[in-house]
């Protein structure tokens, strides 16, 4: 569930883990079929590239539109500064986590965990690649190196499924089908 809308923007979408478990997500999902107004995750994604004509548009869609489910949604814009990742609640927009110049916050990592809490010990994936990010920093970053830091260990793990590289300024967009050996350890 991602793709890219030349010049605007590029979007994918990330699992966000209920706190309660299957049980929970299983309530909201009842409640949103009920109420018959909240939009699947991913048809959400693609009316926002359908109709969308600006990077702020994609990020008020995604912001404000009622879903099925809790989710990420990580976007990407073409001009410098412009990104996000859009923390979703069911009905509410949880947390708006922008690109900041002015801190030196020039890249963002979603890993499934809410941000402003500390990732479960046991899948950390976030830190190593905000290290490996740091590490290569900003003047090197192309979509080469960035898509092999998405392939380091443990960033990339038994659940990963695919990553995207997107650069909506150039139009560049490629999507990989991933696959982390067994047994894909973290070190």
């Amino acid at each position: 569930m991602s793709g890219s809308k030349s010049g605007v923007f590029a979007g994918s979408v990330d699992t966000r883990f209920y706190p309660e478990g299957h049980y929970e997500f299983f309530l909201q999902v009842i409640a949103a079929l009920e109420e018959k107004n909240a939009s699947l995750v991913s048809f959400l994604l693609r009316d926002t590239f359908t109709s969308a004509s600006t990077y702020e548009e994609a990020q008020n869609m995604l912001s404000t539109t009622e879903l099925i489910a809790d989710v990420y949604y990580i976007i990407a814009g073409s001009k410098p500064g412009q990104g996000s990742v859009l923390s979703r609640n069911r009905t509410t927009l949880a947390d708006l986590w922008s690109l900041d110049a002015k801190s030196g916050r020039w890249f963002e990592v979603e890993t499934n965990y809410d941000h402003w809490q500390a990732p479960p010990w046991w899948d950390n994936r976030r830190d190593p690649a905000m290290n490996h990010l740091n590490a290569l920093g900003r003047a090197n970053i192309n979509p080469d190196n960035l898509f092999k830091i998405m392939g380091m260990k443990p960033t990339i793990n038994l659940c990963t499924a695919y990553t995207i590289v997107a650069c909506p300024a150039t139009g560049y967009y490629n999507s990989y089908v991933r696959w982390c050996q067994y047994p894909c350890t973290q070190w």
